[in-house]
């Protein structure tokens, strides 16, 4: 009984993680806007600030992972979600964007590390029957931060700024530090534990996957997080662009967020459903509709109805967080407990590099085609995130409707 609780605290914990992550990732893009306007800077001028923190992400992604198969989970917890917490709050002493960068690259590393991290825990402490599950739930808790940062920011803005925004932004990921911290007291788990479990030696960098596998999962995450952070950096400076008010662009986003709060919880269902490639390909499907119709969901005039908008980005959320979700159950898959972490790590480290990608890919989008091409490149992206994630030979199959094998 013991064990069974100090399991669930370690999952708590893990889903704090994603938690102090959702509001991370969205911070940047609810203050862009703002910083902006203060700056009195183009859009593309944030282009390079936004790159450098994703570039910390890939490398705090590697970092991350490399360090709790070597160290134990919960040290490499605490300490990402501290240098993550720190760092956003760093962010709102910047006062151009050489010094955002720098600080953004900080909690780049912080935010990369985490994830892996934060997987890798409920990977290993929930049983191979319910880790899609498992998955599933803790990573809801990654669009549950976005949709609740994109509910304060218009209360957070008007009243402190973006800076403020930061500052509270960085606040939660540091409560949570110091909550991981006495959590992992309480359940009296050694933090090196996970280094002797997975039975790690040396620093020799053996996946034990094979190359189509990894090849396969890697290009899935970099296609899907791309889209991710096109929609938190660019989406609010697009629709802004479109005529919407701060309040309206926040509202509209945080749906983004709310949309996949609800498809990661329900693509665990999916995952026993239709195991992994029938789920994968209709949450595709989905995000492909939801994408091309996105352009036209958009009022034309001051003080429509934006309920059309509404639900369109909350189906395309529900999608794109359902297809990440279930990269994140079937990495546990493909990577065995010995180098778990390490292994998603790179997965969510090549990811990161869609991340950059995308803040180059987004500005042009907009530049050139405006929202509509915008859209468009959200809509390519799926389509690559879905072959590449057939590429994967390694499956999760559906559960519901087998028959059990007979007794012996």
């Amino acid at each position: 009984m013991a064990l069974a609780r100090s399991h669930s605290l370690m999952l708590l914990l893990a889903a704090f993680a994603f938690l102090a992550d959702g509001v991370g990732t969205q911070v940047m893009g609810l203050a862009l806007p703002a910083l902006l306007h203060d700056w009195h800077l183009p859009r593309a001028a944030m282009a390079l600030p936004t790159a450098l923190g994703l570039v910390g992400f890939t490398i705090g992604a590697v970092l991350g992972g490399l360090s709790a198969d070597r160290f134990g989970v919960l040290r490499a917890l605490i300490g990402s979600l501290l240098l993550l917490g720190l760092s956003t709050a760093g962010c709102s002493l910047a006062h151009d964007p050489a010094q955002l960068g720098m600080w953004r690259i900080a909690a780049g590393l912080g935010l990369g590390a985490s994830l892996p991290v934060a997987a890798a825990i409920i990977a290993d402490f929930s049983t191979e029957r319910r880790r899609g599950m498992a998955m599933a739930v803790g990573l809801a808790f990654l669009p549950l931060g976005g949709f609740m940062a994109g509910q304060a920011a218009p209360l957070i803005i008007p009243m402190f700024g973006w800076r403020g925004l930061f500052a509270v932004g960085g606040a939660v990921s540091v409560l949570f530090a110091g909550c991981a911290g006495l959590g992992g007291g309480f359940a009296r788990i050694d933090p090196g534990a996970a280094r002797a479990v997975r039975g790690h030696t040396g620093s020799m960098l053996r996946l034990e996957a094979s190359v189509r596998d990894t090849l396969g999962l890697w290009l899935a995450f970099f296609f899907t997080v791309l889209i991710f952070y096109s929609m938190f950096s660019w989406a609010p400076t697009a629709l802004s662009a479109r005529g919407l008010s701060i309040a309206e662009v926040s509202r509209v986003v945080s749906v983004f967020s709310l949309g996949g709060l609800v498809g990661g919880l329900a693509t665990g269902l999916l995952l026993q459903w239709f195991g992994s490639r029938g789920c994968l390909t209709l949450l595709a499907i989905g995000a492909v509709a939801s994408g091309l119709a996105l352009p036209h969901m958009v009022p034309n005039t001051t003080g429509a109805t934006l309920t059309a908008l509404v639900l369109c980005t909350g189906t395309l959320g529900f999608t794109v967080v359902g297809i990440q979700t279930l990269l994140f159950a079937l990495g546990a898959e493909v990577y065995s407990i010995a180098h778990r972490a390490t292994g998603l790590g790179l997965a969510v480290g090549w990811g990161r590099v869609g991340a950059i990608v995308s803040s180059y890919t987004g500005v042009m989008a907009l530049d050139r085609g405006g929202f509509q091409g915008f859209c468009a490149s959200l809509v390519l992206a799926v389509l690559l995130a879905l072959l590449a994630g057939l590429l994967v030979s390694k499956r999760i199959p559906a559960r519901f409707g087998q028959a059990r094998p007979a007794s012996a």
